[in-house]
């Protein structure tokens, strides 16, 4: 399967629950999930990079892992500001429309 790097919100919302690698503040992160979360109804969804290694912005799922880091949002998308996370990977295949 051919790696690509995600670099749009709309490509982060078809992750939820999918391994992923990346680095936040500079550190590899080998094991991590993305989570979508809707906190708002004019501002959601959110997305997190859950993971055990850089404590962030808090999420109700971190899917297990300690820690979470918000990456993206509607208002705030991936794209447009820089979150400190970078070169985000997904492992897993994943489809190509998604609904939230």
């Amino acid at each position: 399967m051919k790696k690509n790097i995600i670099k749009t919100h709309e490509e982060l919302l078809k992750l939820h629950g999918k391994k992923i690698t990346c680095y936040i503040v500079s550190n590899f992160i080998q094991d991590a999930r993305i989570s979508i979360e809707k906190k708002a109804e004019n501002r959601g969804p959110y997305v997190f990079v859950c993971q055990n290694v850089c404590s962030g912005n808090y999420t109700y799922n971190k899917l297990g892992f300690e820690f979470s880091w918000e990456i993206s949002s509607n208002l705030y998308p991936y794209e447009m500001y820089d979150r400190d996370c970078e070169n985000i990977i997904c492992l897993e295949k994943y489809q190509l429309e998604f609904e939230f």
